[in-house]
């Protein structure tokens, strides 16, 4: 990869980059600075010759970088530029994908309207194409918000759209995570029973 960086052969990199999953693996691995220094070479091509949905992924993957070094503005910067090359029909799963990274940036922030904000517009693109898995993950984090903001009741609806969306597509690890969130929502609204039916679904799953 380095050798194709060297030689300015970015199409190259790209390519075994995608081919080859490196970007989740070295992410998960906590080779984040070496994405970092990867993904500013890739950038630094000829701009003429660069792919702009290409270009976009990139800032995607560089959002998703600085927010794992805690650099969440940096992260925001780079999802906007992500979002803005997002444009037409063939681009909405992953501009949806983009706005439910914006939430939680936002989110971790500590800014839960604004990552409403774009939880809503996330589920809106994702029920746009029919996308179930988005759309499911969109109402987790819009009901997560919502509890977050006290809006307990709401979150309990968004949260049980979400696991009946998991359920049908046979998804059973985002089926658990939303059976944990149930069940961390009623233990706020003190229904510590059905809290501990949902904890255990999620844990049986």
């Amino acid at each position: 990869t380095w050798q194709y960086c060297q030689a300015g052969l970015w199409q190259k990199v790209y390519d075994l980059l995608e081919r080859e999953n490196l970007f989740f693996d070295l992410h998960l691995c906590g080779g984040d600075a070496i994405l970092l220094e990867l993904y500013q070479f890739l950038l630094s091509g000829d701009k003429k010759d660069q792919d702009y949905s290409q270009v976009g992924r990139i800032y995607k993957h560089l959002g998703e970088v600085y927010h794992a070094l805690g650099k969440l503005e940096k992260a925001q910067e780079y999802y906007k530029r992500a979002l803005h090359l997002s444009v037409g029909e063939r681009k909405l799963k992953e501009k949806c994908q983009v706005l439910i990274l914006s939430g939680v940036t936002y989110d971790d922030l500590g800014d839960l309207i604004q990552a409403q904000s774009y939880y809503e517009q996330a589920l809106a693109c994702s029920r746009e194409i029919d996308d179930l898995e988005e759309e499911g993950r969109a109402s987790v984090f819009l009901g997560w918000v919502y509890n977050g903001l006290g809006k307990r009741l709401q979150a309990l609806e968004q949260l049980k759209q979400a696991l009946s969306i998991f359920q049908t597509i046979k998804n059973l690890d985002e089926e658990a995570w939303a059976f944990a969130k149930l069940g961390c929502v009623c233990l706020d609204l003190d229904e510590k029973e059905q809290a501990a039916t949902y904890l255990k679904q999620a844990l049986e799953i």
